[in-house]
């Protein structure tokens, strides 16, 4: 059994290359400085949102209510290309304009309560 190993050993692997600072503030969004250059998502939608608290290191987003849930859906690829134009055109983004729409189609019986 001994002959069995020493036959079967595993090529040699090459060292993986560590990436250079400027990979890293690339793919962690910052700068030189250190401060963060991507907008956050109520900058990118283009109005502040006071119901979203920022996300946490995991992506998730959090308000009022708690955690947000998510919400796919399947649509044609024509019909995503004009919405993620005319998104980038009002400097938006898709989840918020839905957002919007579904809050308007769907109001919340408690907010019409108070006034």
């Amino acid at each position: 059994m001994a002959d069995a190993k020493s036959r079967f050993k595993r090529p040699e692997q090459p060292e993986t290359p560590t990436p250079g600072t400027e990979a890293e503030q690339f793919i962690h969004g910052t700068s030189a400085s250190g401060a963060t250059s991507r907008p956050t998502a109520d900058q990118a939608a283009g109005e502040a949102t006071p119901e979203l608290a920022k996300g946490n290191d995991q992506g998730e987003t959090t308000t009022k209510e708690g955690r947000m849930k998510r919400l796919t859906i399947d649509i044609p690829p024509s019909l995503h290309k004009r919405v993620k134009e005319q998104c980038a055109t009002r400097e938006t983004t898709i989840a918020e304009v839905v957002r919007k729409y579904l809050e308007k189609t769907f109001p919340d019986p408690e907010r019409r309560k108070g006034t």
